[in-house]
């Protein structure tokens, strides 16, 4: 039997049908894990009643984890909620907005963990003024007695404490030059708090076409980035889903390349 891992997906609004289309593709590329979604609404505007419609191969777990929090402190709170629930000895902390890409990228990730044990990570970097060289929360797959270890809040930093100027000691934490200003947004303290008790994160490049990059997936014309392991494309990210419904032309010609990578795919 396939172990289970937890795989934990904050819902605002817009998410209902790309939850859908994250699950298919995780569906149609995972190979060594089962999984448990839970799904944690953190919106007003979310409807319980479309999410319960989504269908699945796996267990699917709705959650109320609603606050006060709005931008990136409610989504800090709802994965901070939906944490509290996870029961797997690893799990997974991923964006509506994306979609698997590489056959067995369940199995690439683990084997991160398998050949060095103080890897407690492994996920999508950052770019931007945000911290460098360590997975962030767009997806990312780790060891949960470790982020129960190390008492890691996805919180932001409150506002009056979020950009701070890079020094000698911290340039060696967040990955960044002496004199850079960065914002510590949802997720630092998985980066300050593992990297300050010796832990590892293993960042999986990311690629946008938009930036010049040398892309795998995204296509000439396609808006989105993709996260690299070993030239393989393991997921990628359209993003703004809050502020873009599904059927956004944007959206819809993301959706499109992925469809027609995963036939590709299967057909190999």
């Amino acid at each position: 039997m396939k172990e289970k891992i937890d795989f934990l997906i904050p819902c605002g609004r817009n998410s209902e049908m790309y939850v859908q289309f994250l699950i298919k593709s995780i569906e149609r590329t995972s190979s060594v894990f089962n999984f448990r979604f839970l799904l944690g609404i953190n919106d007003n505007f979310v409807s319980r009643e479309r999410l319960e419609k989504i269908s699945s191969e796996h267990e699917i777990e709705i959650l109320d984890c609603r606050s006060e929090g709005v931008s990136s402190y409610g989504h800090g709170e709802s994965l901070d909620k939906l944490f509290n629930h996870v029961k797997s000895k690893f799990f997974i902390i991923c964006d509506c907005d994306v979609a698997f890409l590489t056959l067995g990228w369940d199995g690439l990730l683990i084997k991160e963990f398998e050949n060095n044990s103080s890897v407690a990570a492994v996920g999508s970097e950052y770019d931007g003024k945000k911290y460098m060289n360590f997975p962030n929360v767009v997806m990312c797959m780790m060891k949960t007695e470790v982020i129960r270890e190390c008492n890691v809040s996805f919180l932001p930093k409150p506002a009056h404490e979020r950009k701070i100027v890079i020094d000698e000691k911290t340039s060696k934490i967040y990955g960044r030059e002496i004199g850079e200003t960065i914002d510590l947004d949802t997720g630092w303290q998985l980066c300050h708090n593992l990297a300050t008790s010796g832990y590892l994160g293993k960042a999986l490049p990311l690629r946008r076409k938009s930036a010049g990059d040398e892309c795998f997936f995204i296509p000439e014309g396609v808006r989105g980035e993709e996260y690299i392991l070993e030239k393989l494309p393991i997921c990628t990210h359209v993003g703004r889903s809050f502020s873009r419904d599904f059927n956004d032309p944007i959206v819809q010609n993301w959706r499109k390349a992925v469809t027609l990578w995963l036939d590709r795919s299967e057909r190999l």
